[in-house]
């Protein structure tokens, strides 16, 4: 579900600002993202109290960090972590459940 929401950001144009405020309805977490200068990134999924579990407001900063990736010109490596030794457990249900890529077409 998580990246059929971000393609349907994408994807939505015009209504690109209503899919956002949608998802940022549902807060919690964060994307972090530190660019060292060797060229390497350093992404963190950060939302512990939930085994980081994307919510609306984090699949928001994730778009605005691969944005910044796609922009970068001395980028060559990625390295993608969760916080507090969890990956991720996937998208936060509740986010999914009332935006789904059905309400963006």
């Amino acid at each position: 579900h998580l990246v059929c929401l971000l393609k349907a950001a994408a994807e939505a144009g015009p209504r690109h600002d209503e899919v956002r405020q949608k998802l940022e309805a549902f807060p919690g977490g964060s994307i972090d993202l530190l660019k060292q200068d060797s060229g390497l990134a350093v992404m963190t999924i950060n939302n512990p109290s939930r085994m980081n579990a994307f919510s609306g407001s984090m699949m928001v900063d994730l778009e605005e960090k691969v944005t910044q990736l796609e922009n970068w010109t001395n980028g060559k490596s990625l390295i993608v972590r969760g916080a507090a030794e969890t990956f991720c457990s996937g998208s936060d249900l509740n986010a999914v459940r009332l935006t789904t890529a059905c309400d963006f077409r």
